[in-house]
Formats: structure tokens, C-alpha cells, sequence
């Protein structure tokens, strides 16, 4: 198996043991539930550890990290939503995060992770995990009501970055609102002889252009 496969897979199995996790959780093991839950999590971390590593991130892989995260946050908080009813507005706010990020991704063809995103995402692991544990120790319920409102400000903090994010995004220019372009795309210069025309200065503005933002050449935006 290559090292991009090794770590999809890595990914997919994330997917599948989150799926584990809530049938085990119905069955009501939780300690055995919290034990899975903590392969889960490093899976999460050495796939994209080794993806950087090794230089095998992918547009597919990044799809497959995005999947996996909200299908473990999803199936976790849907079925703690039967222990604590708190965990309803977690699950309304992590379903308003997969559709921004899934809107995002079909609207500008990138996907695109923000550091808040994936802070929140730790500590949402964290919590989802110590909320496990809870059920079997009720010690630990300060740790997690702690825990859990912390969660959902990063939760908010992280829809208010991403609409953001996405304004300044669908606000930037592309490369057709360049006006030295659809100068050269509309042959403006075609009274004018190839003697007197300089190109150089056509070269140095389009460079210019591109080197200001970042060129998509799979949608011809510029971001």
C-alpha cells in the first residue's frame, strides 16, 4: 500500500469506528465506547501528521478528513443528545458548520480549513469524549459542562470566521476584472503596430496580478 492510500485509509477508518462507537454507546459500553473513541481521535491526528510528512496531501484526502470529522461529531453528539439534551444546540451548530463547509467547497471547487476550525474541532473531541465518560462517572460532570460551553463559543467564533471568510472570498476580484487582461483578451491593441506596443509591461502586470492572489487553475479564480 502507498503512503496517500495508507493515509486515506487511516481517514475512512475514522469513519468506520465512529459508526462502532455509536453502536457500542447504544448497547451502553461506555468505558469501551471513550477507549474507541481515543483510537478515533488519534487516527485523526496521524492522518494528517503523516500526510504532511510524507507529502501525500490531496484534494481527496482533505474531502475525506472533512467527511470523517463530522460524521464522527454527528453520530457522538446525536447519540448523546439522549443522555443531555444540551448537546441539541452542539448538533444544530456543527450541522450549520458542515453545510457552510460543503456549500464553500461546491460554490469555489477548494477546500479550505480555517485554524479556528480545527481548534474547535479538537475540543469538541475532547468534550464529546469526557461527556463518554461522564455517563459512566458523574465526578466528572464540571469538567465537562466546562468543557462543553467552551465547545459551543468556539462553535459560534468558527461560523462567524467561516461567513466571513467565504464574503471576502466570493468579494475577490478575478482575473477578468483586470483591466490590462480584457484589454488583451478584447484585442484593444490591435490598432496599434506590434512595434509600438510593449509587452513587457503587458508580462509585468499580469505577474503582478497573479502574484497578489492565489491563482485556482482548476476554476480560472483568483482567491
Amino acid at each position: 500500500m502507498d503512503k496517500k492510500k495508507f493515509v486515506n485509509s487511516l481517514t475512512i477508518l475514522r469513519i468506520v469506528l465512529s459508526v462502532v462507537m455509536f453502536i457500542i454507546g447504544i448497547k451502553k459500553h461506555y468505558v469501551l465506547m471513550f477507549l474507541i473513541g481515543i483510537v478515533t481521535a488519534l487516527s485523526d491526528f496521524f492522518d494528517g501528521f503523516l500526510a504532511r510528512k510524507w507529502n501525500v496531501t490531496s484534494r481527496t484526502g482533505a474531502i475525506l478528513d472533512t467527511i470523517a470529522d463530522k460524521v464522527f461529531a454527528i453520530l457522538t453528539i446525536g447519540f448523546l443528545i439522549t443522555k443531555n439534551k444540551l448537546f441539541i444546540i452542539a448538533l444544530i451548530f456543527e450541522g450549520i458548520i458542515a453545510l457552510s463547509n460543503l456549500y464553500y467547497m461546491q460554490k469555489n471547487n477548494i477546500v479550505k480549513s480555517l485554524m479556528i476550525g480545527k481548534i474547535k474541532t479538537t475540543v469538541l473531541f475532547v468534550t464529546i469524549l469526557v461527556a463518554i465518560l461522564n455517563l459512566k462517572y458523574a465526578s466528572l460532570h464540571r469538567l465537562f459542562l466546562g468543557l462543553f460551553y467552551t465547545s459551543l463559543n468556539l462553535q459560534i467564533i468558527c461560523i462567524i470566521s467561516y461567513l466571513k471568510n467565504y464574503l471576502s472570498v466570493m468579494h475577490k476580484p478575478s482575473i477578468t476584472d483586470n483591466e490590462m487582461h480584457n484589454k488583451i483578451m478584447n484585442e484593444e491593441y490591435e490598432e496599434v503596430k506590434d512595434d509600438d506596443l510593449d509587452k513587457t509591461v503587458i508580462i509585468e502586470n499580469l505577474e503582478k496580478l497573479a502574484s497578489e492572489y492565489d491563482y485556482n487553475n482548476e476554476t480560472d479564480d483568483i482567491y
